[in-house]
């Protein structure tokens, strides 16, 4: 079984929405535990787009903050959609999540597949207000002041978006899609498929990669290749394997036209240095194989909020004067404190 990749704690430029795509090898009588996150704090961690293969006899686990009341469904063909559509599903985490599946009766499952999404957020004063996290004496100032406690019960608060959805593009300049066809990667092999490097500082901007499809059954079909073998790697700045996909459990084919790519996953990675998308492979594949991969990233502006909330220094003296002179006269760093702006 691959194990969970994403580490909560490593998310440097919140909110961020990483994929996980695995294989269960194995679903034993007694059940299984097949993702595993803790010590995220102060952070909070929403699961979003839960999606697993149906099972004869297999029931799906979440369990947030050591109780098993996040979510649960039974994996029978029957009663979940199936492997391609995930229900725009949303379960909080304050402190620490699972993911297991256990079998409801006969014997065990094998080679179940799951995806799903974490999206990392630093939580604003209004988050906690609304998760009954306990404020500071000045976080309850600032909560007063912006009148936060009137809000959420009137429903008024600021919503965060979904960063899955289609609607994320509006954030951004530019929406660049590329696309490729796979060349020959030997067994053992690795291929860097695309991505941005390099990303002048000048340039004061932010790449966001929003999703990545393979073309999974021609992988299993004309490659012949099976789980556990060739996964799909993104590196972010400075971090290699900031997520990792086991292709064969990405989305499966969602049209009979021979030239269609399989189904997104969708992500909200932003990248200020570089991105990479990478594809590695134990067994192999050749050019004839026509595998093909894309990708989908947006282009914005990096913004005065964007260092407040990410604890960025402006590159020039001249821009850390106008930031500076921005957040003192618009109180921008306790405005996105409290929650009323820069909400994403």
């Amino acid at each position: 079984m691959s194990p969970a990749y994403i580490d909560c704690k490593k998310t440097q430029y919140c909110p961020e929405s990483l994929a996980e795509c695995q294989n269960i090898p194995t679903v034993p009588v007694g059940g299984v535990r097949f993702a595993s996150y803790t010590d995220w704090s102060p952070r909070i961690v929403e699961v979003r787009r839960l999606v697993t293969s149906p099972g004869t006899a297999c029931e799906t686990t979440v369990s947030v903050d050591g109780f098993k009341h996040g979510m649960s469904f039974h994996n029978e063909a029957d009663a979940i959609h199936d492997t391609v559509y995930a229900e725009p599903t949303k379960v909080l985490a304050k402190n620490s999540l699972e993911l297991s599946m256990n079998t409801i009766t006969g014997g065990g499952e094998t080679n179940l597949h799951a995806r799903w999404n974490l999206t990392i957020r630093d939580p604003t004063i209004a988050d906690k207000i609304v998760m009954g996290i306990p404020l500071s004496d000045n976080e309850e100032a600032i909560a007063q002041k912006y009148e936060l406690h009137d809000m959420h019960e009137m429903g008024t608060l600021p919503q965060h978006k979904n960063l899955l959805g289609d609607d994320v593009v509006t954030l951004f300049d530019e929406v660049i899609e590329v696309a490729r066809r796979l060349p020959t990667v030997a067994a053992g092999g690795e291929l860097i498929v695309g991505g941005v490097k390099n990303i002048p500082t000048s340039a004061n901007k932010v790449f966001v990669l929003l999703g990545v499809a393979f073309d999974t059954a021609a992988l299993k079909t004309a490659a012949g290749i099976g789980l556990d073998d060739t996964f799909i790697k993104i590196d972010r700045d400075a971090m290699t394997e900031y997520m990792v996909l086991d292709a064969a459990t990405m989305p499966g084919f969602v049209s009979t036209d021979a030239f269609h790519l399989d189904d997104t996953v969708r992500m909200y990675m932003p990248a200020l240095e570089k991105f990479a998308v990478r594809i590695t492979t134990t067994t192999g594949f050749t050019a004839a194989n026509n595998l093909r991969l894309r990708y989908i990233y947006g282009v914005r502006k990096l913004t005065v909020i964007d260092h407040i909330k990410w604890g960025l220094t402006p590159r020039t003296t001249a821009a850390i004067a106008r930031a500076t002179e921005l957040d003192e006269k618009h109180s921008l760093t306790e405005r996105v404190a409290a929650g009323v702006i820069g909400v994403l």
